[in-house]
């Protein structure tokens, strides 16, 4: 008799066991209601599910197939193939249905694509727009009170204003952990955003803020391809919060790494850059304090910070750098010369001027840009409404000091750039042997120069050029000739003066001015005094070819007693790169006794304001 109870026995246990594990269907609508009203604090609730089903044994667990969820009013919405929860025992003994955990399987979410974009900012800790519309509805998303949340293959789409369907966020894999409401929230999770995969971990998250403001310790690390950025600190929590800690950050393209986010830096950064420092994050503002800059224009520190102003970023701060190179940027330009070393017909590359707000103020101890260097600069950048000024306050400029200021911004003509500035004591030997590869010129320089223009190249730029130019010289010297040497051998045999190679010419002190219009340098008024001598100087220089095309005249200061004023008409022709001083040839013929009856006496032409120099031997006196 015992034994076929125990049967019995055995088999209604197994029964029991069996339906225990078997799941049994629910209405689908039950399960929604249970579900919605534990999601209700969240803002979200359950729309749509076509099925469920209810598991007691090893652990109680519901699940729901084809599922819709929407929240924000409408303008978020989720459809999974399944939602699945396990539930929590002694809310179930009491009789109430509460779920501790929650798994989406393969939820497609489409959100507003402002919205979605927003994550691209938000990885670099700058909120968006859309993140400060998301705040203001902080009273319809609240926390979500589950242990724990899984996403088994998630995705974000994202529809334009007309119709048009994306996919930014795909192949989301991740955990969400929780103690309970309001407790910080450990997050672990993979996904790829447009392309590029991104592992996110993150320790002490909360959605919102702590007691009395008080601050949970927060660590969050992102590893991709394009960024890799690690923070470890604290946060006062919630969408308002304000979180600061010590960053890391590396990209290898910054600029691409900015295309990826789908943002625009306030400047095109060239290169990769790695960051590192005390960061600060409030709604809409990032600062970066104590920071260590390394970008392919130089290694920096000082402070940055980057704000949301609206439609674009904008970028203000203090840095100091032993080497300020700025040839990465002006490579985005376009290389200014041709392979010939003429200036480039290349278009301007409009992209390459900054795309916001900027306000930079830069402490060099060298400053590079192309072949100009300038020694301990004191550089400021702003950028504003498209228009960017550059102004150099004070830099070391080959022994003497120089002040400019650049103003560049797009206009009809293509870039229009406007350039003004001074110089003082300029060791004129240095510069243009930097600048131009030649040394035929030395002396302190001193003076100023104003000009503006407009061009899609730097051709047409150097072209368009208009304004004026000053500059005064003292202690200085031309090489190549020796024009005391010369007026001396033209008083005793003016063919042997033809041969004028080598020497020097000394020169106490000189100047010009200068007017540009269209590219040429007029000198409207040139003059230079050497030991016994005096020099003047009259013609162009074209800027747009690089040639110069000056004529002059050397003519003795104080000739002696009885002996007449002689004066050496000369050229100095050539391009930038190698000028060349020519005296002129016919002039010295003519005052040749053995050539002179072949031409016409003719007086040396002078420049205005210069003496008119007397032939040193006249026609009939012997050579």
């Amino acid at each position: 008799m015992k034994k076929p109870l125990l049967i019995a026995g055995a088999c209604l246990g197994v029964l029991g066991i069996g339906g225990a594990l078997a799941p049994w269907p629910v209405a689908g609508e039950t399960l929604r209601r249970v579900v919605t009203a534990q999601l209700a604090s969240s803002g979200f609730e359950v729309t749509l599910a076509h099925g469920g089903q209810f598991t007691l044994l090893p652990i109680p667990r519901i699940e729901m197939t084809t599922v819709e969820i929407a929240g924000r009013g409408g303008q978020v919405k989720v459809t999974a193939d399944a939602v699945r929860g396990s539930l929590r025992l002694l809310p179930l003994v009491a009789g109430r249905v509460e779920l501790a955990d929650l798994t989406l399987v393969k939820p497609a979410i489409e959100a507003p694509g402002a919205m979605a974009s927003a994550f691209g900012t938000g990885l670099l800790g700058v909120s968006g727009n859309e993140a400060a519309s998301a705040s203001e509805g902080s009273s319809t998303f609240g926390p979500l009170d589950f242990h724990r949340i899984v996403v088994l293959d998630g995705s974000v789409r994202t529809r334009s204003p007309d119709g048009i369907l994306t996919v930014p966020l795909s192949s989301v894999n991740g955990v969400l952990t929780s103690a309970g409401p309001g407790s910080p929230m450990d997050l672990s999770i993979s996904l790829r955003w447009h392309g590029e995969g991104i592992e996110l971990t993150g320790s002490g998250l909360t959605y919102t803020a702590g007691a009395a403001g008080v601050a949970t310790p927060l660590r969050i690390k992102i590893v991709s391809d394009l960024l890799t950025a690690s923070l470890d600190g604290r946060s006062t929590g919630g969408l308002n919060s304000q979180t600061e800690g010590d960053l890391k950050l590396r990209t290898p393209d910054a600029n691409r790494l900015a295309a990826w986010l789908g943002t625009d830096f306030p400047i095109m950064i060239p290169g990769g850059v790695e960051a590192s420092g005390l960061l600060r994050i409030q709604p809409g503002n990032l600062a970066l304090s104590a920071a260590k800059l390394s970008l392919p224009s130089g290694r920096y520190d000082g402070v940055l910070t980057l704000r949301n102003g609206g439609e674009r970023l904008s970028l203000d701060g203090t840095l100091a750098t032993d080497h300020l190179d700025l040839d990465p940027a002006l490579a985005r330009i376009l290389p200014l010369h041709a392979a010939d070393g003429s200036w480039s017909r290349e278009a301007f590359a409009g992209e390459a001027l900054p795309h916001g707000e900027i306000d930079l103020r830069i402490s060099a101890g060298r400053l590079s840009a192309g072949r100009l260097t300038l020694d301990n600069a004191a550089l400021s950048i702003m950028s504003r409404n498209g228009r960017l000024d550059a102004n150099l306050s004070n830099a070391e400029a080959y022994r003497g000091t120089l002040k400019a200021r650049l103003a560049v911004s797009p206009g009809p003509r293509g870039v229009e750039a406007k350039l003004t500035g001074s110089y003082e004591k300029v060791d004129s030997a240095a510069a243009t042997l930097a600048l131009g590869g030649s040394r035929r010129f030395s002396g302190l320089a001193s003076g100023s120069f104003s000009l503006e223009g407009g061009g899609e190249s730097p051709l047409a730029l150097m072209q368009s050029l208009e304004g004026r130019l000053g500059m005064y010289i003292r202690q200085g010297e031309i090489a190549g000739i020796n024009l005391p040497d010369v007026l001396k051998r033209i008083e005793r045999r003016p063919l042997n003066a033809l041969d004028v190679k080598g020497g020097r010419t000394v020169i106490e002190s000189g100047g010009l001015n200068a007017k540009v219009s269209h590219g040429v340098v007029d000198l409207t008024d040139a003059a230079f005094v050497a030991p016994g001598l005096r020099i003047g100087l009259t013609g162009q220089v074209v800027l747009g070819e690089r040639q110069i095309n000056l004529s002059g005249v050397a003519l003795t200061a104080e000739p002696a007693p009885g002996q007449d004023q002689v004066g050496l008409p000369f050229d100095i022709v050539g391009s930038f790169d190698d000028p060349q001083v020519v005296p002129d040839a016919k002039s010295l013929i003519r005052r040749s006794s053995a050539a002179a009856p072949f031409f016409d006496r003719r007086k040396v032409t002078t420049p205005a304001g210069a003496s008119e120099p007397t032939p040193a031997i006249e026609p009939s006196a012997a050579p």
